[in-house]
């Protein structure tokens, strides 16, 4: 659905319910009023549950089109009592429904890092794994551009940087955002797993291999750079407990006058 025509919205229940979701609020003029992970910003539909209990909204239909009335069929997704559900009209089709977001990883928060000299065992990106000679200190790392809180000694060909943090339950996550300021290229580790990568070539890259020149973008008033995670890539490497997000970020010349690396991790979890 990409206008909305607000006379035609119509939500539809298959049963009869004892209390009724009501359209609290549409847009078909959004621009950046909510943005979604992917910088689109779709109209949307807000919906309201005035009564006292939960609905579920499984086996409702929202529709722009009274001759189509089952256009778009809801999943199993709850309305808590007096809650409220934004519905962003991208006529896409989903059948998982992000009831908040978390973020797990801050750049802020204190990270371990290394300068290698040499190449190091592949422990580094893992869980359990003791950082013995590694520092600390928090993101962004690096050196020049004055972006940095923790600066690394000019030039760096490569850092590594690792951060534990803890899920209790991986079956409630639909996806994640990794949101990344780098300069110049990288690769991101989940448990050892590769999740996203910029710039570099080798599995993994060497220690001391150079990356494609890429410039960060915070600092020029730019955003971050935002890598999608799927709940299939997300099952493969996410476990119940204690896991490691790893990077190792690489400059594009051992002469380079500048190197970052920022970072925030953040989960869209199906309910409270």
């Amino acid at each position: 659905m990409n206008k909305i025509l607000l006379l035609l919205i119509v939500l539809c229940a298959s049963k009869s319910v004892s209390s009724q979701i009501k359209i609290n609020e549409a847009s078909n003029v959004n621009g950046t009023t909510l943005v979604l992970p992917d910088q689109s910003s779709p109209d949307w539909i807000e919906l309201y549950n005035p009564g006292t209990t939960a609905i579920n909204l499984e086996g409702y239909t929202l529709t722009d089109d009274f001759s189509e009335p089952i256009k778009w069929v809801f999943p199993a997704v709850s309305v808590n009592a007096g809650g409220f559900l934004t519905v962003h009209a991208t006529g896409i089709s989903k059948t998982e429904v992000i009831n908040h977001w978390e973020t797990a990883v801050w750049a802020n928060q204190t990270w371990q890092y290394l300068i290698p000299s040499g190449s190091i065992s592949n422990d580094w990106k893992n869980v359990p794994f003791t950082a013995t000679g590694w520092s600390s200190g928090q993101m962004g790392i690096g050196y020049g551009d004055g972006d940095d809180v923790t600066n690394l000694p000019a030039p760096t060909t490569t850092a590594y940087a690792r951060i534990e943090f803890n899920i209790s339950d991986t079956s409630k996550i639909a996806s994640a955002l990794l949101d990344l300021d780098f300069d110049d290229g990288f690769v991101a580790y989940i448990n050892g797993i590769e999740v996203a990568r910029v710039g570099l070539s080798g599995n993994p890259p060497a220690w001391n291999d150079l990356a494609a020149d890429h410039e960060a973008t915070l600092y020029q008033g730019g955003a971050l750079t935002s890598f999608t995670l799927s709940k299939q890539l997300l099952s493969q490497v996410l476990k119940n407990g204690n896991n490691v997000l790893a990077f190792e970020v690489h400059n594009s010349s051992t002469t380079s006058s500048d190197m970052s690396l920022l970072s925030f991790l953040t989960f869209g979890f199906k309910d409270g």
